[in-house]
């Protein structure tokens, strides 16, 4: 083999096994941001997290039928802005209206819509 070719040979094995390092260190770092990716996600999801009601205090929520609106099924956005609150509302109401939603404020219920009565509030 020609001593051009070899050199050729040997300068591509060498950016292949650069890649793979390469490839490796972003493996780790995946893996390392998606750790903490989730482990901020828990975190959010903790009902207690300190000061978040006073700073998020609007929720768009699901309910399931029953009487008085029945449970939240789930909370699909929380905001610190009603104007923002309620073009999630709408959204919500938008993209799934077949669904009891109701937009909160602590305790208060702002606005609600149920698809078998008319929205009050």
């Amino acid at each position: 083999m020609p001593e051009q070719e070899k050199e050729g040979e040997a300068h591509t094995v060498g950016l292949l096994v650069g890649v793979r390092d390469v490839c490796r260190r972003i493996a780790g770092e995946h893996a390392r941001l998606g750790h903490e990716l989730h482990e901020l996600l828990r975190q959010i999801s903790d009902p207690n997290i300190f000061d978040i009601e006073a700073k998020l205090s609007f929720r768009i929520q699901q309910h399931a039928p029953g009487p008085h609106y029945g449970e939240c099924l789930r909370v699909i956005s929380v905001n610190g802005n009603l104007m923002v609150a309620h073009a999630a509302f709408q959204a919500a109401v938008r993209e799934f209206p077949k669904d009891i939603w109701m937009l909160t404020q602590g305790m208060q219920i702002i606005r609600r819509y149920d698809p078998g009565k008319s929205e009050s509030r």
